[in-house]
């Protein structure tokens, strides 16, 4: 009689199946695993891509470029240097200079025009400021602007001054904005030299606003043989006049003049005696102290010229010339509402 085979057990048969599948699981995640990261870095074939052949592709004639440069000159060659680094301290050096030189054409009022035209702005002004016999009791404002200035110096070249100068001693130029710079001297001096010998100076604070304006018409087109189409202009100009000093020259003193008469040492420090015959101690004190006194000119009946200036430190006609400005400019707006109402001052 035939006995079938038991069956093996299942756990026999799943062992050998189980076992293989553990390394073909393994197999398989290890190509998944990111080491060849560095795989990405593919920037290398870029520099294949025909970047530098686009310009070549556009063909441009070189008649059309050079008559598109011709027409449309570069603006940036004529863009005004900034302010702030000694230029508008150089300008008022060269207002300085102009003021400075003796002419006869500065007794006409067009020649001042023409020179307030070129160094202020239309809408400039001057601050002036004088106290009265240096104390600083009593002052005197006075805000000058462009239609009065040509007056002002005219006056005051006519009433004896041959030439004026401005001595800025430590002064000092900062930018405030664009195109705007601020030029301040504390020790400021301004000279006026007057025909009959006087020399007056005004010492006190200087301060001028200068700003770049253009010197072509609105809206005209860039001149490439006049790159410089712009200029350095006062649009504010204060000065206060704390001190003033005044100076004649010798020459202008007149008188016949008696020279001392010169003596030799010997006679110089010999001492004089008194009645007694001996030395007196008080005369030979001041024989001592003549011994260092310098050599001394007389003059007979001597005479010099007249003050040219009043206590404020100008002449009286520039005074009364600014005092009339100022009433004048108070009543500016009276001026136009009765000009433009055509009303008098009786109605």
């Amino acid at each position: 009689m035939h006995h079938p085979t038991p069956p093996r057990p299942r756990s026999q048969q799943a062992r050998p199946a189980s076992r293989p599948r553990t390394p073909r699981q393994t197999a398989v995640r290890l190509p998944q695993q990111p080491q060849p990261q560095p795989q990405p870095q593919q920037p290398q074939p870029q520099p294949q891509r025909p970047r530098p052949s686009q310009p070549e592709a556009i063909t441009v004639p070189r008649s059309v470029v050079q008559n598109n440069t011709q027409t449309h000159p570069p603006l940036t060659h004529h863009r005004p240097p900034l302010l702030g680094h000694g230029q508008g301290l150089l300008r008022l050096l060269q207002f300085s200079g102009i003021l400075s030189g003796e002419t006869k054409m500065k007794l006409q009022l067009a020649w001042w025009n023409d020179l307030i035209k070129e160094y202020f702005t239309p809408k400039a002004f001057m601050k002036l400021t004088l106290w009265k016999d240096n104390q600083r009791k009593e002052a005197k404002p006075f805000e000058i602007g462009v239609p009065i200035l040509p007056r002002f110096f005219l006056v005051t070249t006519q009433s004896g001054v041959k030439s004026m100068s401005l001595s800025l001693d430590g002064a000092r130029e900062r930018p405030l904005a664009t195109g705007h710079c601020i030029v301040e001297c504390v020790a400021a001096v301004w000279t006026y030299k007057y025909n009959n010998g006087y020399t007056v100076t005004l010492r006190g604070a200087l301060s001028a606003h200068v700003i770049i304006t253009s010197t072509s018409a609105p809206g005209a087109p860039v001149n490439p043989a006049q790159p410089n189409s712009y200029s350095f202009k006062f649009d504010e100009f204060a000065f206060d006049a704390n001190f003033h000093d005044k100076f004649i020259g010798l020459d202008a003193i007149m008188g016949v003049r008696i020279p001392e008469p010169t003596r030799s040492p010997w006679i110089r420090n010999a001492p004089t005696p008194n009645s007694s015959g001996t030395p007196d101690p008080a005369s030979i004190a001041a024989e001592d102290d003549k011994k260092w006194e310098e050599p001394r000119v007389m003059i007979e009946r001597c005479s010099i010229p007249g003050e040219p200036v009043n206590a404020f430190g100008i002449p009286q006609a520039t005074m009364r010339c600014l005092e009339l400005a100022e009433s004048v400019g108070a009543m500016a707006d009276l001026i136009v509402y009765s000009n433009e109402t055509q009303l008098g001052p009786l109605g």
